[in-house]
């Protein structure tokens, strides 16, 4: 029983085999039973992390592919719009310049204006160096430069807007102080006398003329040579039937002699009106108005605002 028992014992501890060779002895190698078992695990063992590593290797591919592709797609949709963005700056460079051009254009006619009506010019001031001149090419401008030169030329338009709405009370000032000036001869005809001293045409000596001498036929059209208002009409000393006209600025035009008056006090007057006709009234010697300009009270040669108009 005891022997029986062990052979049965050595059978489960291992197993044999045997090599048959063709022209050898037959050879038997013993091997222990927990041999296959522990090959057999490592085996499974190495397959299954075999599988698991070639999974894992083919998920994070999977992954990187995704990945990688969807970068592409940023990039691709970055491309796209820095084209775009390139397309509106070469637009936003256009508008710059067109911007720049008719700033130029606003000056010139600025200065136009004011020369039209006399007003100063500010030949101080430089003129602007266009901001888009500063590149020579559409490739080498950036978004930071565009928009700093519009936002200097939101201020240099603002800036214009501003001059402008200067110029344009300046004009109105200036086009009401020369619809206002006596600057318009009253009538046509021949001139008499000048201003200043004269012989004196009704007894001795000299006196001193503040006016012009203008003579023609009886009954001409007078007319007012400003702007104002009517504050005399009517007869008064040497000047016969005189108008007066305050045209303000200082200045007051007196025109003497007429036979008819066509205007009232308080009457407001446009430059070229009629407002009287010639005539012989007063300390005078013809037909003939007497055409005076004072300026704050005090006569002055009315050549010197006429010759302005000339």
């Amino acid at each position: 029983m005891k022997n029986k028992q062990h052979i049965k014992s050595k059978k489960h501890k291992h197993f044999s085999l045997l090599i048959v060779p063709q022209s050898k002895p037959t050879k038997q190698i013993k091997i222990a039973n927990w041999i296959p078992k522990v090959f057999s695990f490592i085996l499974v063992t190495s397959f299954s992390l075999t599988t698991i590593w070639v999974y894992n290797m083919y998920t994070s591919y999977n992954f990187m592919k995704v990945d990688y592709q969807s970068k592409i797609d940023k990039i691709d949709e970055l491309n796209k719009i820095k084209k775009t963005q390139e397309k509106e700056i070469v637009v936003l460079k256009e508008k710059t310049l067109d911007f720049e051009n008719k700033l130029a254009q606003i000056e010139d006619l600025q200065d136009t204006v004011k020369d039209m009506v006399g007003l100063p010019t500010d030949d101080t001031n430089e003129k602007k160096i266009p901001l888009a001149s500063r590149s020579n090419t559409y490739s080498d401008f950036n978004i930071k430069e565009v928009n700093g030169d519009m936002i200097e030329i939101s201020r240099l338009l603002d800036q214009s807007e501003e001059n402008l709405n200067c110029l344009i009370s300046d004009v109105e000032k200036r086009l009401n102080f020369l619809s206002a000036e006596p600057n318009d001869y009253p009538c046509k005809g021949k001139l008499t006398s000048g201003f200043g001293y004269r012989k004196n045409p009704t007894g001795r000596g000299l006196e001193f003329h503040k006016g012009l001498d203008i003579a023609n036929n009886y009954g001409t059209n007078i007319c007012a040579s400003g702007n104002g208002i009517v504050i005399f009409s009517g007869y008064r000393g040497s000047y016969g039937k005189v108008i007066i006209i305050s045209h303000g600025y200082g200045y007051e035009s007196f025109y003497g002699h007429n036979s008819k008056l066509l205007v009232k006090v308080g009457e407001k007057v446009e430059k070229g009106q009629l407002i009287s006709q010639m005539g012989n009234t007063g300390r005078s010697t013809g037909t003939h108005v007497h055409f005076e300009i004072r300026k704050y009270g005090k006569a002055i040669n009315p050549y010197n605002v006429l010759s302005k108009k000339e």
